[in-house]
């Protein structure tokens, strides 16, 4: 698939799953900043390629400790919203069933410990205030702040959830957001995965910035393969933000050759402390950040062929490199009102 492409609204996203790969969408901000958001500890970091500062050290989530699965739920609910026709009012309805398919896929088991970390981080999402750094394409300078903004102002559960949040301390729900206890009754007496809907609203200030933002499209089917330090590299580096220079045929690496037409380009990012840890990798010692370094980008080679060398060079006395070679151009991105909707 090429250009700026969506399902038509209102359709599934679990059943545009099925019928292939699904187009996802996501905030482009914040899949560059994937490495300083979704990290443990204190260190954001920041990020140079090829000598431009992509982020400053200005990224920072107030109210919860985000992770790998927020970020995945995240982009889920941007792919639903995009998919629903990009709703102004920020409101979506889907089943918990659609969109667990939609962050794990069809071809995994879904547990009932999947679901409670799915709606453990939607509280998370909800009660979280997010700083989002950004990239300025024309000075090729970090932007102090893109946005500042909460992303759920509201959620409500039904069917079988009523399950999980009883396990839960149920001071986390606010006014509203459990439906009444009669219809929660009726739900349950049907069989919980039919009542199992979730109806979340998204904060209007995101909205506004959904609305007016670029979000980047990406294969869902990707994601399900990767994961940690794999996953946070893939969003980077598929960046089209990132100046990535045309490698000539003497700079290749050994076994490497560009195929008739195409256009092999490079990037590369000196491995200090902070720069890893603008990539995900907060590790003190240079060696101790090699290893899930090197892991996370074999996975992007296994999962995306427009990747051609993805490798961690020993830098000897002078810091590590991280260098990546892909095949021309990065992630297409586009703004809600110029999607263009197939069937």
């Amino acid at each position: 698939m090429s250009g700026l492409l969506t399902p038509p609204p209102n359709r599934s996203p679990s059943r545009a799953l099925k019928g292939g790969p699904l187009d996802g969408w996501m905030d482009d901000d914040a899949a560059l900043a994937a490495g300083q958001l979704f990290s443990r500890g204190e260190n954001r970091g920041i990020l140079v390629v090829n000598g431009d500062q992509l982020l400053g050290d200005t990224a920072r989530v107030v109210g919860a400790e985000l992770g790998e699965m927020h970020f995945r739920i995240w982009a889920a609910l941007t792919t639903i919203w995009a998919s629903s026709g990009c709703p102004a009012n920020g409101s979506l309805s889907f089943t918990l069933g659609e969109l667990t398919r939609t962050i794990i896929g069809d071809s995994k088991s879904v547990s009932s410990r999947d679901r409670d970390r799915i709606l453990e981080a939607l509280f998370d999402l909800r009660d979280a205030r997010i700083t989002l750094p950004g990239y300025d394409l024309e000075t090729r300078t970090a932007k102090p702040v893109v946005a500042d903004t909460a992303l759920i102002i509201s959620f409500q559960i039904a069917g079988e959830l009523l399950r999980a949040y009883r396990r839960r301390d149920p001071s986390r729900l606010k006014d509203g957001e459990l439906e009444d206890s009669d219809q929660l009754e009726d739900l349950k007496a049907l069989g919980g995965r039919r009542g199992s809907t979730l109806k979340v609203r998204l904060h209007p200030e995101y909205v506004d910035r959904l609305l007016e933002a670029d979000l980047r499209r990406f294969d869902w089917s990707k994601t399900h393969k990767l994961s940690g330090v794999g996953l946070k590299l893939w969003l980077i580096f598929s960046d089209r933000r990132i100046r990535y220079l045309p490698a000539k045929p003497w700079e290749l690496p050994p076994g490497i050759t560009a195929q008739p037409g195409e256009t092999l380009e490079w990037c590369q990012v000196e491995l200090t402390p902070e720069n890893a840890a603008g990539l995900g990798v907060t590790a003190a010692r240079r060696v101790d950040r090699r290893k899930p370094l090197r892991r996370g980008c074999q996975q992007v080679l296994d999962v995306d062929g427009s990747f051609a060398a993805m490798e961690v060079i020993n830098g000897g006395n002078d810091e590590d490199v991280l260098y990546v070679l892909r095949r021309g151009g990065g992630a297409p991105t586009g703004r809600p009102n110029q999607l263009q909707l197939t069937s």
